[in-house]
């Protein structure tokens, strides 16, 4: 409980969020509700006011190696009887890592995927991706444009763009020795946001950020980054290098989709 107070009140410090008078109960929508038995939860002590200036991510670990995928959603397959069914599978192991910054409005900010390299040696075809057999052909008899080769559809897809505050945001492609999340990174991930100019400032309200305890988040660079005046972030991070204690994105409903379509695809 004393760890809520502590995020209450930081909540409260950026503007992002009120203390209410008196604790009231909630239905699943967030309206108040007498009843106590049409209510969702224990009572709610505060009101979150700027919703659209509250951000939390948390990252998710992938592999390109298909052999413990199992099979999916429960899929069968038939064969021959005495004969094993055999299906193609990679086994070239490269992780990666993705995450997406979400508002508590439910809609995403920024999509990030970090690949396992060297920033020096980056490949822009593994950042872009390649569709051998894209929607939207190349033309015949000339070098294509630009354009005509990047995007949704075409060759080289690249990432999902968000669109939050009327701002489109294309995915951030990042590189790590590991594949994982670093200080640096951290400090791009929160550079970016505030190159497209997603939240507005100029009305007194911080934008504030929930994050889990990992390592990064404690990061010289990063800790220096967000306490710039000039674009202040409030950091509330929950349960230092407590990682398996606290998971933004841990419910198996969302993760277990997310696998399952993943393997899908792979």
């Amino acid at each position: 409980m004393k760890m809520f107070n502590i995020l209450y009140k930081e909540m409260v410090h950026a503007g992002v969020a009120e203390k209410r008078e008196e604790p009231v109960f909630l239905d699943e929508f967030g309206n108040i509700v007498i009843d106590e038995t049409k209510a969702y939860g224990r009572r709610s002590t505060h009101k979150v006011t700027h919703p659209q200036k509250l951000f939390m991510f948390d990252e998710t670990g992938g592999n390109t190696n298909m052999k413990n995928d199992g099979h999916y959603g429960g899929t069968k397959y038939l064969s021959k009887r005495g004969q094993c069914v055999k299906m193609m599978a990679s086994e070239v192991e490269n992780h990666f890592t993705t995450l997406t910054v979400t508002a508590l409005t439910g809609e995403a900010a920024l999509c990030v995927v970090i690949f396992k390299g060297t920033e020096a040696r980056r490949d822009p075809m593994t950042e872009t991706g390649v569709d051998t057999f894209p929607d939207i052909p190349l033309p015949i008899g000339r070098e294509p444009t630009m354009e005509e080769s990047c995007g949704p559809g075409k060759t080289f897809p690249s990432g999902l763009v968000c669109t939050f505050n009327g701002v489109e945001i294309p995915t951030l492609c990042q590189w790590s020795e590991h594949g994982g999340m670093t200080g640096k990174i951290l400090v791009n991930i929160f550079k970016e946001l505030d190159r497209r100019k997603i939240v507005d400032r100029s009305d007194g309200v911080l934008p504030f950020v929930l994050l889990d305890g990992h390592q990064s988040r404690f990061s010289v660079e990063f800790l220096l980054y967000i306490n710039n005046p000039n674009h202040k972030w409030v950091d509330c991070i929950i349960l230092p290098y407590g990682t398996h204690l606290w998971q933004l994105a841990d419910n198996k409903r969302i993760n277990g989709i997310y696998t399952n379509a993943f393997s899908l695809e792979k």
